[in-house]
């Protein structure tokens, strides 16, 4: 019971912005997550697309999801500005994703070869998606 009444603080606090103050909220949660994200290293090289097909958007949805579920408590007393512990979850989300396995064990390829040459892969899009990939025989020259 007292989880739920948790939930329900966040829940009074966010029902209590003005449309406008809600906008500016997500806008400025979404800021935040793209500052920390540029800060942090990922497999894509990208601050935006992230591991297990989290976006830095994704990401502010899933913390005010779990602000307003109770899965994370937010306690007023303790940390009375809401946005500042959303911030706070924002946080500790970006660094479970870079440091999960999917951003720590999974590389995508170079676009060159070490020797500066384009890598066996850097022309694939040009290919027609019904190009043979296994190695045919040599045609009967007889």
């Amino acid at each position: 019971m007292k989880e739920l009444a948790l939930s329900n603080e966040a829940r009074i606090a966010l029902a209590q912005l003005t449309e406008a103050q809600w906008s500016r909220l997500i806008l400025e949660l979404g800021f935040y997550a793209l500052s920390v994200s540029k800060q942090l290293l990922w497999r894509t090289g990208n601050p935006v697309e992230l591991p297990n097909g989290e976006t830095v958007d994704s990401v502010v949805s899933l913390a005010l999801e779990k602000v307003l579920t109770g899965e994370r408590h937010w306690k007023p007393q303790q940390a009375p500005e809401l946005k500042k512990y959303l911030m706070d979850v924002i946080d500790s989300l970006l660094n479970h994703l870079a440091t999960g396995t999917e951003n720590t064990t999974l590389q995508t390829l170079p676009q060159t070869s070490r020797r500066g040459e384009p890598s066996w892969d850097s022309r694939m899009s040009e290919w027609p998606p019904d190009t043979p990939w296994m190695a045919q025989p040599p045609p009967d020259l007889t």
